[in-house]
């Protein structure tokens, strides 16, 4: 059986991370005037098409990373409880052990 080892640290901070991205990604809206400023219709209604595709994209996006994140702390927190709680129950274990005594070491005759 191999050990797993998590970096608890780096969770927590990849979580933040995470939520830091999607909280800028929801708060930064295509606040472009461009559409508004181009006169060839064909290329405003490009521009404008765009600019719906990208805002459902982007709140998509942002929603999907807030998951990410709460998905990587939900994982921190569940494996830093089992850690605590295997601790526990090793120390529990080990001071159940009798304690081993002293044995002789092997006398050893010369020939």
């Amino acid at each position: 059986m191999s050990d797993l080892r998590l970096e608890f640290d780096t969770l927590l901070l990849a979580s933040a991370r995470l939520g830091y991205i999607a909280g800028d990604l929801k708060e930064t809206g295509y606040h472009s005037t461009t559409a508004l400023d181009v006169d060839h219709g064909r290329l405003r209604d490009a521009l404008r098409d765009f600019r719906d595709a990208w805002e459902v994209r982007r709140n998509r996006i942002g929603q999907e990373l807030d998951f990410i994140g709460e998905y990587v702390k939900a994982v921190h927190d569940t494996f830093k409880e089992l850690d605590a709680d295997y601790a526990k129950r090793a120390q529990k274990i080990s001071q159940a052990l009798p304690t081993p005594e002293a044995t002789p070491a092997p006398q050893v005759t010369p020939r």
